[in-house]
């Protein structure tokens, strides 16, 4: 009998069969085969019976459950119940694998009983900010993983591998025996926005090991989301809940305002949500569901 740990893959998708075809087929074609994926499915009625027949017509395993009420977390959520494998991987249903991405993370885990999350390198066509604002934001320019005080975090290092503090939603590894003891947080809704900083945040403050893992690459091919008013809000009330108990309201206050300042010149709509949302993290109100958050087209 094998006593290489098995993997669960979940991908939760809504309203993107293209997208979601061309992950699970670089799924199918991996070196080291997932012992199941999960597709998590809340697509609007009229394209759930498309969902299904990309998923029968992969060269896979797939199991689809599809539910209601739209949401990322409580999606994710469905899928820890369900996952049976040693490792659990979350991806976004825009994601290609390169062919060794599940073996090299597969062997991470292996060789380090003590890793309970990781992340492989990203290769995209996102454009960061720049160091200058990044500065101002209290925030290094060098993608060291950490998370600060004030909620916001620097970007996770690329084809490294090393020691961090929160992993990435479009693939993030857990050691499941250890992952079935956390739920993500429900206050997070819609697109859910910062839901998966939050979460491995918080498995770091547990003392849980978090690395990135250089050799597991994979290409997200992003489409931009839409920086309106609700985006602005979203993007700064969830900083106190990511920072959790290490949060600091002077660091919050002094990152929101440069932020606010540069929406301001960059994207005034977008600027109307940092400050609403400013506001309530300084008054201390629970954060309010504008809408739900959608992912737009590329610009």
């Amino acid at each position: 009998m094998s006593s290489e740990l098995s993997v669960s893959a979940v991908i939760c998708t809504r309203n993107r069969p293209v997208d979601l075809r061309r992950t699970l087929e670089s799924l199918a074609w991996q070196s080291t085969r997932c012992a199941e994926i999960i597709v998590v499915d809340d697509s609007d009625r009229e394209r759930r019976s498309e969902t299904e027949r990309i998923c029968d017509a992969v060269d896979a395993d797939v199991t689809v459950i599809t539910k209601e009420t739209p949401g990322l977390t409580a999606s994710r959520n469905i899928a820890i119940e369900r996952v049976t494998g040693d490792v659990t991987i979350f991806f976004d249903d825009d994601v290609v694998l390169r062919p060794d991405y599940i073996a090299e993370m597969v062997a991470a885990f292996t060789n380090d009983p003590g890793l309970v999350g990781a992340g492989g390198s990203i290769d995209d066509d996102h454009v960061y900010g720049a160091r200058w604002l990044r500065a101002l934001l209290m925030i290094p320019g060098r993608p060291t993983g950490r998370v600060y005080r004030s909620g916001w975090s620097s970007q996770l290092p690329r084809s490294s591998t090393r020691a961090v503090e929160h992993l990435i939603g479009c693939n993030m590894a857990y050691r499941t025996s250890v992952m079935k003891n956390y739920r993500f947080n429900s206050d997070f809704r819609g697109y859910a926005l910062g839901e998966d900083l939050e979460f491995s945040h918080r498995l770091a403050l547990d003392g849980h090991r978090i690395s990135t893992v250089g050799t597991a690459r994979i290409w997200h091919i992003t489409g931009l989301p839409r920086l309106d008013r609700a985006w602005g809000y979203r993007e700064v009330v969830i900083r106190p809940i990511v920072a959790g108990p290490r949060f600091s309201r002077v660091a919050f206050l002094v990152s929101a305002t440069t932020f606010l300042l540069t929406n301001l010149v960059r994207n005034p709509e977008r600027a109307r949500g940092n400050l609403a949302g400013i506001g309530d993290v300084l008054r201390g109100r629970p954060p309010r569901d504008i809408q739900t958050l959608r992912k737009g087209r590329r610009t």
